[in-house]
């Protein structure tokens, strides 16, 4: 890595999702730390970046005493800069998954693992935990199998340092989009759920009984119909 060349900031920046400025302010941070050196200032010239503190010689003159990153300091400097980084595009994809907490995605099974089921979809690939699943649903989640999806959380593990979806399909809005795709030519425009063991569809068109029937075992419950033009 060359830390002194502005193309190698903005290729970091366009790995990591973040700003050039997040970049480079991790960069400042980390030779900051590692040199133990006070506030640093930058000089850009022919896509070369230095970095230099202001000192004052004993006539009271401001100098300016540029930092050198030497082979033994390297590597520590390197490491906090690319935590610093790390750190700020974890952050930035944290803020990205609030923003889509209440929207709906389409996803399909690539992995069965033993504790759930690796997923992509169309906002990326994530990990789909069996706890997240309702147990009606168990059986058929399998290779390749396509599924709505909702965001759990975003979070950082040893395996995904760099961050990871956690989707879930213990939500209203999952069951809504079944319903609607399983009545899709029967107008329907709001569905309510009136109790544990109670769901209302309203529609413009009655189901057929298949239709009906095939919906009550996506939701798992009594259906109430209601049919108003």
């Amino acid at each position: 890595m060359n830390f002194k060349r502005a193309s190698e900031l903005l290729q970091i920046a366009n790995n990591y999702n973040i700003e050039v400025s997040e970049v480079f302010s991790a960069l400042k941070q980390a030779l900051e730390v590692v040199l133990k050196c006070g506030k640093l200032h930058a000089d850009f010239s022919n896509e070369k970046i230095s970095f230099y503190e202001i000192i004052y010689n004993r006539f009271g003159e401001e100098r300016k005493k540029f930092v050198q990153i030497k082979r033994n300091n390297y590597k520590a400097v390197q490491d906090r800069f690319i935590s610093i980084v790390i750190s700020y595009s974890l952050e930035k994809k944290r803020e990205q998954v609030k923003s889509l907490k209440s929207m709906i995605f389409k996803g399909k099974i690539e992995k069965v693992l033993k504790s759930g089921f690796e997923v992509s979809s169309n906002i990326g690939f994530g990990f789909l935990p069996k706890v997240e699943i309702l147990r009606k649903d168990l059986a058929r989640m399998q290779l390749g199998t396509e599924l709505y999806l909702a965001i759990k959380k975003f979070k950082s593990t040893k395996k995904a340092p760099n961050g990871a979806l956690v989707f879930t399909r213990k939500n209203m809005n999952i069951l809504e989009h079944e319903i609607m795709d399983n009545m899709s030519d029967c107008g329907v425009y709001y569905i309510e759920k009136i109790s544990a063991r109670k769901i209302s569809i309203f529609c413009t068109k009655m189901p057929t009984k298949d239709q009906i029937k095939n919906a009550m075992r996506v939701a798992n419950t009594f259906l109430d119909i209601q049919v108003r033009n």
